[in-house]
């Protein structure tokens, strides 16, 4: 965790592409990017920032709370790149702020939270509780 510092940052750049689409998702009616996926983008590209800077590979980081705005429609072809920076870390809490922009506009806004987790603890809490 060390090396999990504020002001780190990261971005990613894709396509909207079909599968992508409010209409193919089931999130609406319109061939606009999704909600759903843009906060999927947002949260793969924080989960990589970490993954990046962890030094255990026994740990990893998953995503507890996202709060955006989705402020405008992108449609399909265009691309969006997210950025997401470390504003704070409590332990094994990350906070990042989240921007997303498409070619023409700023489409979404936010926070974003991962906690660093053991990933064999982690992942055998949720196959035990699947027993229950």
């Amino acid at each position: 965790m060390e090396n999990i510092i504020p002001g780190l940052h990261a971005e990613q750049t894709i396509t909207v592409t079909k599968e992508l689409l409010a209409s193919n998702v089931g999130s609406g009616d319109c061939d606009v990017y999704a909600t759903p996926m843009l906060v999927n983008f947002i949260e793969n590209t924080a989960a990589n920032l970490v993954k990046n800077h962890l030094s255990d590979p026994a740990l990893t980081s998953v995503g507890t709370l996202i709060n955006i705005q989705h402020l405008a429609a992108t449609p399909e072809g265009m691309q969006v790149t997210a950025k997401v920076e470390i504003t704070e870390v409590d332990r094994k809490r990350i906070v990042f702020t989240v921007e997303v922009q498409d070619a023409v506009d700023l489409i979404c806004k936010g926070t974003h939270e991962r906690f660093v987790v053991e990933k064999e603890k982690f992942s055998s809490k949720a196959k035990n509780k699947a027993k229950k």
